[in-house]
């Protein structure tokens, strides 16, 4: 990676739809927990207001999304609104820092709260097979931070995230495509003068059902940013971040006491 602050930005592999992504939710309440695991190495990147000619990163966190489906129409589609919250989050680092031309090994791990994600809004449309989404993120700088540490388990900088969504879901033949379009706007690390490039993500999905309980797939994603890192903080230039990935997934249904209950794998390489 030769881009974003630290080496990776607000956006999360993966977290974008896996199964009906576009579909409009059946209950009024939906509560998911996800565990996310993610591990990369970079090149050059810049972390704490220093320049890295080499990291390893390692992530791990739960997410708990919750999404309320109130009984109205907004422009003809149904609304809902909700969080997508990390309570948890552990993050361990192991660079190469380039300090005043002379390099040195640091590593540093922190288990800490991380950033937060409020969803003020996502509108579903339905026309036969085809269902249609319309959602805003936003996310909340709330997490730990220190510019004097390597690990931290928030980046201090707000994003805006816009996202389209489409699904063609046959109930007869079990076959769900799905494809999720997303821009983020990240506003500007304050303690170091950074500021992320603006980036475009593309989310998809291949899925098959093999029944009501059981389908598999294949999903992947897309990220490249289309404007440079900038900011007096942006040691090593405008460089732009480009990433993808691929990989299977499985769903499994089940009824638990009344309530249906989604065991969701996943994994992106």
């Amino acid at each position: 990676l030769l881009a974003a602050e630290c080496g990776y930005s607000n956006y999360v592999p993966g977290t974008y739809g896996d199964f009906a992504a576009a579909v409009e939710p059946a209950s009024k309440w939906t509560v998911r927990n996800d565990f996310y695991y993610y591990a990369a190495d970079g090149g050059r990147s810049v972390r704490s207001g220093l320049a890295e000619v080499g990291v390893d990163i390692e992530i791990i966190a739960d997410y708990l999304t919750v999404l309320f489906k109130p009984d109205f129409k907004l422009f003809r589609a149904s609304y809902a609104i909700g969080a997508f919250l990390t309570p948890v989050t552990h993050v361990d680092i192991d660079s190469d820092l380039s300090i005043g031309g002379f390099r040195t090994s640091s590593r540093d791990d922190e288990t800490n709260l991380g950033d937060q994600t409020f969803i003020p809004g996502i509108l579903f449309w339905n026309s036969g097979n085809f269902h249609f989404s319309l959602a805003e993120y936003i996310v909340v700088p709330v997490g730990k931070y220190d510019s004097d540490d390597i690990a931290n388990t928030g980046l201090n900088y707000w994003t805006f995230d816009t996202n389209f969504s489409v699904t063609y879901l046959n109930l007869e033949s079990g076959q769900d495509y799905s494809i999720n379009i997303g821009y983020n706007y990240n506003t500007k690390n304050s303690d170091t003068h950074y500021q992320t490039g603006e980036e475009i993500h593309i989310d998809y999905m291949y899925n098959q059902f093999f029944s009501d309980s059981l389908a598999m797939g294949i999903q992947g994603f897309y990220l490249e940013q289309v404007s440079g890192d900038s900011g007096s903080g942006a040691l090593l230039g405008g460089f732009k971040a480009e990433a993808a990935g691929i990989g299977p997934a499985v769903l499994w249904n089940k009824n638990i006491y009344g309530q249906d209950v989604s065991f969701i794998a996943k994994m992106l390489i």
